[in-house]
């Protein structure tokens, strides 16, 4: 539905039924981040430390849009200061997400990625794995490749990776190209795309 005005308060309620389900069903919590496209905008809403940022494998930049939900626990270690589920306040049960808007310029990927991908991989190498084999017409196996490089390194937690690109196309309510991969679950990485 082509209503820009109401992005914001679609998005907050669909993150708050998220982490409703999430304790109903008795699965605790999780972390998240969404990204609605339209047209080269997206607005983009997480909770916790799964990221979303734009990368740009020409001038081999990136920068990452959203800010970790982290505070310092009693013990003095990390800890999530927001994240999808319930609070355990009966007052204020559910956390509130965080919103940012971003206009995505010609050749930058708008990446959304759990913390199993981006702690293990430091900034410069998500860079070089997108300059070595990014393609418009490829950007799953570039997925997947990252997630199986977060493994190689050692990430222990969830890794996944969705690769979103604004497209050219003629119809102005499909401006949007969006691939994904979730690697985590697999116990042989996978090969390295052929970049011929």
């Amino acid at each position: 539905v082509d209503r820009p005005d109401l992005d914001r308060a679609w998005m907050s309620e669909a993150l708050s039924r998220a982490a409703a389900a999430a304790t109903r069903s008795g699965q605790g919590a999780s972390t998240a981040v969404v990204a609605l496209a339209r047209g080269d905008s997206a607005l983009i809403g997480w909770l916790g430390d799964s990221r979303a940022g734009v990368i740009d494998p020409a001038s081999r930049t990136l920068c990452w849009l959203t800010e970790d939900h982290h505070a310092v626990s009693v013990t003095g270690q990390p800890a999530l200061s927001r994240w999808l589920g319930f609070t355990g306040d009966p007052d204020n049960p559910l956390h509130t997400p965080s919103l940012i808007e971003h206009t995505l310029r010609p050749g930058e990927l708008l990446m959304l990625c759990s913390d199993g991908v981006h702690s293990a991989l430091a900034d410069e190498e998500l860079i070089e794995l997108m300059r070595e084999s990014v393609s418009i017409d490829d950007l799953d196996a570039t997925a997947a490749w990252v997630c199986d490089t977060a493994i190689e390194r050692g990430s222990t937690d969830n890794c996944t990776c969705l690769l979103i690109a604004p497209t050219h196309a003629t119809d102005p309510h499909n401006t949007w190209m969006e691939t994904n991969s979730c690697s985590s679950d697999r116990a042989e990485p996978r090969k390295e795309p052929d970049h011929a």
